[in-house]
């Protein structure tokens, strides 16, 4: 037999490579069957999906199934191509079928989360959470105790997948009986290997071809008209394998560097007409609390018959300033703190887990130490996470409170961290022993899956349509009780307020489920006793708006860095942005703009067409080129800044130096 009738043996007989591409298929197979299961499970945040379109989206949803079926099996497929007779061994063979079965049940492990957690945060998971849960490997080991117990329908779907990937794999390959020498059959089977890792690098690469440039999330743009399709047409591996190597900004030169200053520029030069007012400052952001469940911020849902879920924050509005629209810059909460308290958008990636996480950012803390405040942070959780601390620590915070420093498990909620009743009092107890004046921002946690109040609690909140709003009544009570306790201190009249969250939680209102409606949170600045209230209807504010609006009521003197704006100032652009699956959405006046390079922008009067129906990109409106352009000066002065670490202003020498050393 020749090494030719070998090669041509091996490819067409029912051997070692037919089972190995069989067992592929089926794996292929079970990946466009947990697609069609994402969507079921997932039906009401795609009411306007027909057949067609879901055919069109998993058909190309097969390109990025085959990338993730090869990247999960990339070991396998080596151990089992090398062109040696030991290949066949029972016990190689043995060693392979378990390979296999943990490789592809780990993946399918994460595809079956990624449809019980789609809801909450809209987009695919990626390789983010590793990073989130790198420093609390007990915390994650009972986030997924709570998985299993509430989503136990997917874990035994999950089950199921096991079990057809254990029967499709079907029996080990014998040994050929007749075999050419050694010499022979490993220069045929080095060709057949050459042969299948030709196909093998494609399929990882997306395709054929120099010019080909390896797929990437952004790819699945192609097959969709709008951001949440793209969860359609990928799958969970794939978004997590492609995203383990943080990835570089790219820097487009829409403008130059003149044009680009006038156009936008996020160095602010405040001129304060009077002297620096040293408030304290207090920043509260709120884990999942969304607009929706505010009453007093929806007096037009259901009617006009909508309560909400937070009679404590509806009375808070009353006597705050905000405004109808407002929003939140990211889909997580590793996002959302960045944005609150550095005025650092989420781009691509967050920032804390980016490639750009080391650069020096000089965040509202580091500005009010340079006027003498005092700045700490509290979170429950156990000490670490979510890598908030490394990020605040080089932001400027001086000391850290979590679950450590409240040392009292007794009100541990037994995953994420201290109930928020408890930590709340806790903090206002805390900062009473601050000298003023001082600065206390406090991340909660308590309205998050599993949605556990503590059990003297249970049902005494509305339950409502969706399980969060008893956390979100419990919060809105912790928060209460907070006001209650700090009105009794002799700093509270003396601080602003902040409120705020950090994304948030699903929607159960069609207002709230569209790709703008994801995003608005609620942003309230409230001062006890001043003039510092109303209810803007026309005015847009966002995360990243925070930290220039305190330090410009504060009648900040120095020049400072922020993406955002003044919320408060009347003679600049009525603007917000946010990072959607991999396009840009714009807000400003009465339009709001989607835009993905290389293809047609859309645009929505989000004000008239609440809902983002009728799209009227194309239609040469002056706000569509008018949007574009603002939005590419905002896209490339973020870019340019990132990659030259340029996220920070010079100050005078005489108050450069900060002599309090960070604790944690």
């Amino acid at each position: 037999m020749s090494i030719w009738s070998t090669i041509r043996t091996s490819l067409t007989k029912d051997n070692l490579y037919w089972r190995t591409a069989k067992r592929l298929f089926w794996i292929m197979l079970l990946f466009s069957l947990f697609r069609l299961l994402f969507y079921a499970f997932n039906a009401s945040l795609y009411p306007d999906l027909t057949l067609a379109t879901y055919l069109r989206l998993a058909l190309g949803g097969l390109k990025f199934d085959t990338t993730a079926v090869l990247y999960t099996n990339l070991l396998y497929l080596f151990l089992i191509l090398v062109p040696f007779q030991f290949r066949y061994n029972p016990g190689y063979q043995k060693a392979l079928r378990i390979l296999f079965f943990v490789t592809n049940a780990v993946a399918l492990a994460f595809v079956c989360i990624d449809i019980g957690y789609f809801p909450f945060v809209k987009h695919r998971a990626t390789a983010t959470i590793f990073g989130e849960f790198s420093n609390e490997m007990g915390r994650a080991t009972d986030f997924f105790k709570v998985f299993f117990l509430d989503f136990w329908y997917l874990v035994l779907l999950w089950a199921a997948g096991v079990l057809f990937i254990v029967w499709s794999y079907g029996k080990p390959v014998s040994k050929p009986r007749k075999l050419l020498p050694n010499g022979y059959y490993h220069v045929g089977g080095l060709l057949v290997m050459a042969f299948c890792a030709a196909f093998i690098v494609a399929g990882l690469r997306g395709g054929f071809g120099e010019s080909v440039r390896p797929i990437t999330l952004q790819n699945a743009g192609d097959y969709t008209n709008k951001p949440m399709e793209l969860a359609l047409v990928l799958n969970t591996p794939f978004s997590i394998y492609k995203t383990f190597e943080t990835r570089q900004l790219e820097v487009e030169h829409y403008f130059d560097n003149a044009d680009l200053e006038k156009r936008y520029s996020p160095v602010h030069y405040p001129a304060p007409a009077e002297p620096f007012q040293p408030l304290n400052v207090v920043t509260l952001v709120v884990e999942s609390m969304g607009q929706e469940f505010i009453g007093a911020l929806n007096k037009d849902l259901d009617g006009g018959k909508y309560k909400g879920y937070t009679p404590f924050l509806d009375s808070l509005v009353s006597v705050s300033r905000t405004a109808k629209w407002t929003f939140a810059n990211g889909d997580r909460s590793i996002a959302g703190l960045p944005s609150v308290v550095a005025s650092i958008p989420l781009v691509q990636d967050p920032f804390v887990t980016s490639l750009y996480s080391g650069n020096t950012v000089h965040s509202l803390a580091w500005h009010l130490r340079r006027k003498g405040y005092h700045t700490a942070f509290f979170h429950g959780a156990p000490n670490g996470s979510m890598g908030f601390w490394a990020f605040l620590n080089l932001a400027g915070y001086q000391e850290y409170y979590g679950k450590d420093e409240f040392n009292n498990n007794a009100e541990y909620d037994g995953i994420w961290g201290i109930w928020d009743e408890p930590f709340l009092q806790y903090m206002a107890n805390k900062i009473g022993t601050f000298k003023e004046p001082f600065l206390a921002t406090v991340f909660t946690l308590t309205s998050h899956h599993p949605f556990q109040v503590p059990a003297k609690y249970e049902g005494k909140f509305p339950e409502g349509p969706r399980p969060i709003y008893k956390c979100i009544g419990y919060t809105d009570h912790a928060l209460r009780e907070f006001f209650r306790n700090a009105s009794q201190q002799p700093w509270y009249k003396n601080t602003l307020f902040v409120l705020t969250a950090d994304h948030t939680n699903g929607a159960h209102h069609p207002e709230y489920k569209t790709d703008l409606g994801f995003f608005r949170v609620p942003i309230l600045f409230y001062r006890p006793g001043s003039d510092l209230r109303g209810y803007d209807t026309d005015r847009i504010i966002q995360q990243i708006d925070v930290m220039p609006t305190v330090l410009n009521y504060l009648h900040y003197d120095e020049p400072y860095f922020a993406f955002g704006k003044d919320a408060f100032a009347t003679d600049g652009k009525n603007w917000a942005f946010q990072y959607v699956g991999q396009s840009y959405q714009y807000v400003q006046d009465d339009y709001v703009l989607r835009y993905e390079p290389g293809k047609p922008a859309m645009l929505f009067n989000y004000r008239k067409d609440i809902l983002l129906k009728n799209n009227l990109g194309g239609q040469h409106l002056p706000a569509e080129k008018e949007m574009t352009d603002q939005l590419k000066a905002f896209v490339q002065q973020y870019a340019e800044r990132m990659v030259r670490n340029e996220l920070t202003v010079p100050v005078p020498q005489t108050a450069q130096t900060l002599t309090t050393t960070p604790r944690r």
